[in-house]
C-alpha cells in the first residue's frame, strides 16, 4: 500500500482519486486478508469498488462485508426482462445501502435510460465510446502527449 500511496503522491494526485477495483471472483480468495487490505486503501481515501456484481454467484455478504463505496453492476443484468427486474432492484439496493452503483455494459440509449429511471446516474459502455490509448485521446483534444 506504501508503494501505491508513493507513486500517486508523486504524480501529483491524492489518494481521494484513486479507485480500487475488486471483482466477487478475486474478493471470495482470503477474504479476510482482501478486508485487511481494502480497509487500509479506504482509510489512506481510495475509493473501492467491487466490480462485475451480479456476474455469476453474487454474494449479498459482500456488500455487508467489504468497505465499499461504489458497485459496479455487471454488462449480464440487462440481457433479458427478467434480468432488467434484477438490475433495478440491485441498483435500489446499491443506493438504499449507500453506495454509488455504476451500470456497465451501457450499448444503447434505451439501456442508459432504463438505468437512469431505475436511478443509477454512472453508467459505462460501448454507447458512450470504446476504448481508446491515451495517446488517442490526447491527439483528438489535439494536447501534446
Amino acid at each position: 500500500m506504501d508503494k501505491l500511496q508513493d507513486t500517486v503522491e508523486s504524480n501529483g494526485f491524492s489518494m481521494d482519486r484513486i479507485e480500487l477495483e475488486i471483482t466477487e471472483h478475486v474478493a471470495f480468495r482470503n477474504l479476510d486478508d482482501n478486508i485487511a487490505t481494502l480497509t487500509r486503501a479506504r482509510d489512506l481515501g481510495c475509493k473501492i469498488v467491487l466490480d462485475d456484481f451480479g456476474s455469476g454467484y453474487s454474494s449479498l455478504s459482500l456488500l455487508e462485508e467489504l468497505p465499499l463505496d461504489k458497485v459496479k453492476l455487471d454488462k449480464s443484468l440487462q440481457s433479458s426482462n427478467q434480468q432488467r427486474g434484477v438490475l433495478a432492484a440491485t441498483i435500489r439496493l446499491a443506493r438504499d445501502l449507500g453506495f454509488l452503483c455504476c451500470v456497465e455494459g451501457i450499448e444503447s440509449e434505451a439501456a442508459a435510460q432504463f438505468a437512469t429511471e431505475k436511478g443509477c446516474r454512472q453508467m459505462q459502455g460501448f454507447w458512450f465510446g470504446h476504448p481508446e490509448t491515451v495517446g488517442a485521446v490526447l491527439a483528438q483534444l489535439k494536447i501534446a502527449s
